[in-house]
């Protein structure tokens, strides 16, 4: 059996969709954008603590004792940008963008809303360690799509409530933090996407099975992460998106590195 482990050595690529309530995508005119203008992402589990259950009885001794299960509430995601994009603030804040007389985005408007029914899917691509590689036991590494490139893939289909950090303009250089939390993401379904394989040739196609209410995918996966877009590009939904019959292919999007 291969080795379905992977470490994870730095961050390739980001890439961010447009989502409406419970992660479903927007599909449209400037709906995904990919950067690799970004320096950390943060995952942090928060957790309902557990709650100890007692009763006593008459005589002040415990007569039933029990104790309730931590439960995860959310994650909170932080991701700290080194290269300034006015439409990708715009993803996680909605704030109003600034226009050029070109009609280009060259800024954002920063208001006192916070965008809490819709919000932004992200996915993150990471390299994988020198040591990933694995001793051939036989000849069928010579077969195509046997010998990709492993990746590191994690998705958090739902980020809302996101809000800009501090800003510290000096002699270093100026960094921008979003933070916000994840939501369950049931309308994401098996993504708009093609992000991991399908068969043996290495078919990229979308997610094998659709997310449910699990706030965090992670995975290694052997297809590459998207080129890096020139701002926010459209974005069309395979069809039929959801259910038994759901395309296993998306189209339209651009072919990885």
């Amino acid at each position: 059996m291969a080795n379905s482990g992977f470490s994870v050595v730095r961050g390739k690529r980001i890439r961010a969709t447009r989502v409406g309530n419970c992660a479903l995508p927007i599909q449209g005119e400037g709906s995904t954008l990919v950067t690799d203008g970004f320096v950390t992402v943060n995952f942090t589990r928060v957790n309902k603590d557990a709650e100890d259950l007692e009763q006593t009885n008459a005589d002040g001794q415990v007569c039933v004792a029990d104790r309730t299960a931590p439960e995860l509430k959310w994650y909170e995601v932080s991701i700290e940008f080194c290269n300034v994009n006015p439409e990708l603030f715009s993803f996680f804040t909605d704030d109003r963008l600034v226009l050029d007389y070109k009609q280009d985005a060259v800024g954002v408007r920063f208001s006192k809303n916070v965008k809490v029914d819709s919000g932004v899917g992200l996915e993150l691509w990471t390299g994988t360690g020198s040591e990933d590689c694995e001793i051939p036991d036989s000849d069928d590494i010579l077969t195509p799509g046997a010998n990709a490139v492993n990746y590191g893939y994690w998705l958090a289909p739902w980020i809302k409530e996101a809000t800009l950090g501090d800003i510290e303009i000096g002699s270093s250089v100026a960094t921008f933090t979003l933070t916000g939390i994840t939501g369950s993401p049931v309308n994401w379904g098996r993504g708009p996407y093609n992000v991991v394989a399908m068969d043996e040739l290495n078919t990229p196609g979308r997610l094998l099975t659709p997310m449910g209410k699990e706030h965090l995918h992670v995975q290694r996966t052997t297809v590459a992460p998207p080129e890096v877009t020139d701002g926010a590009v459209a974005l069309t939904l395979p069809q039929p998106f959801f259910g038994d019959d759901a395309a296993d292919v998306a189209g339209g999007e651009p072919a990885g590195e």
